[in-house]
């Protein structure tokens, strides 16, 4: 979406890529089909993707959608967080957009807690590990963090991270020094540091990061909107918690914040949440996984069943096997709690 600019809920979103083809991708139009199927986008054509044996479909639909993403305007810098998490079909399109990027003029980062997470096969790439800070890096980020408020060296020696210290402790450490914490009662983990910045916020500030942490990592300002009315923006806090991602979402800055949010929330209210988004986005007719992952978290096993089977079978029309396994396998789960006959868990 942010790549090509059309959004795949959109009921134009087929004439939007059939134009996107034919202006910027000519080559692409026979492959077509298999980048639409590939999207989730109806109507564009699924001529020749049914005479296509579906095991070599995977090697066809890869290619055709690096095509795709390649038609954003250059130059660009593409960041991808967490490739360690991506499926093999996934990988396999970042795999071949990273042979087109110096051509195209972009720059394509990608991160993972470790180098060996995805095949650079055929990329003309670069490894960057990095290491835990040490002393002097460590003390360069904090005085550069706090050049507003500067510590002191007391306080430098009580804020430099313990060895093996990362770039994320210490933006935490800083944030909780800024919200007047004493560094004589930091904890050492990140997540006691997210703890104490929560603790020390305004109730309806943790209100509307408790619905944010439902609605996950990133999410619709106007979905947030629909669900609370509080008038305020989610932005407009000086406390950096959320940041906005172009004008229509809403990210953490920071994934350890959101798990810990989600984690204090008391299960009753987690659920009475998780159902009202639920609501909310069959209200939307939004797709059948973000739908089926907040039946789920609600309990509502009844209405999770149908509803994580049609993730699976629209995940399998896309070829994407592992998301489409994994619907099957929630379908499977709310067995445990609704009937689900011999025949149905075989089906499944």
């Amino acid at each position: 979406e942010l790549l090509t600019g059309i959004e795949t809920t959109d009921p134009d979103a087929a004439r939007s890529l059939r134009s996107l083809v034919e202006t910027k991708a000519t080559d692409l139009q026979r492959d077509l089909p298999f980048a639409a199927r590939a999207l989730g986008i109806e109507g564009a054509s699924d001529a020749g993707v049914e005479a296509v044996d579906p095991r070599f479909v995977p090697a066809v639909t890869a290619p055709a959608l690096a095509t795709l993403l390649a038609t954003a305007e250059a130059p660009l810098v593409v960041a991808i967080d967490d490739v360690h998490l991506a499926d093999a079909s996934s990988l396999d399109v970042l795999r071949q957009l990273g042979t087109k990027v110096a051509r195209l003029g972009w720059l394509l980062c990608v991160t993972a807690p470790e180098a060996g997470s995805m095949s650079r096969r055929g990329v003309e790439s670069e490894v960057i590990e990095l290491g835990p800070l040490d002393r002097a890096s460590a003390t360069r980020l904090i005085e550069s963090l706090t050049e507003d408020d500067p510590v002191s060296t007391y306080e430098l020696e009580r804020m430099l991270p313990r060895p093996g210290g990362s770039p994320l402790s210490i933006q935490e450490i800083v944030s909780v020094r800024r919200s007047g914490a004493s560094v004589d009662h930091i904890p050492a983990a990140v997540e006691g540091l997210a703890a104490m910045r929560l603790d020390q916020l305004a109730p309806e500030r943790r209100r509307q990061l408790e619905l944010a942490a439902v609605l996950g990592n990133t999410f619709r300002t106007d979905l947030y909107a629909e669900l609370e009315e509080d008038g305020q923006s989610l932005t407009e806090w000086d406390d950096r918690l959320l940041e906005a991602r172009g004008g229509e979402r809403v990210r953490f800055a920071n994934p350890v914040i959101r798990e810990v949010v989600y984690n204090r929330l008391p299960f009753a209210h987690r659920i009475r949440l998780h159902s009202a988004v639920a609501d909310e986005q069959r209200r939307r007719r939004a797709p059948a996984e973000e739908l089926a992952k907040h039946l789920l978290k609600a309990e509502r096993w009844t209405e999770a069943l149908g509803v994580a089977l049609e993730a699976g079978r629209a995940a399998e029309d896309r070829f994407a096997n592992m998301e489409a396994i994994h619907w099957y396998q929630q379908a499977l789960e709310c067995g445990r709690y609704v009937e689900l006959g011999p025949e149905a868990r075989a089906e499944i």
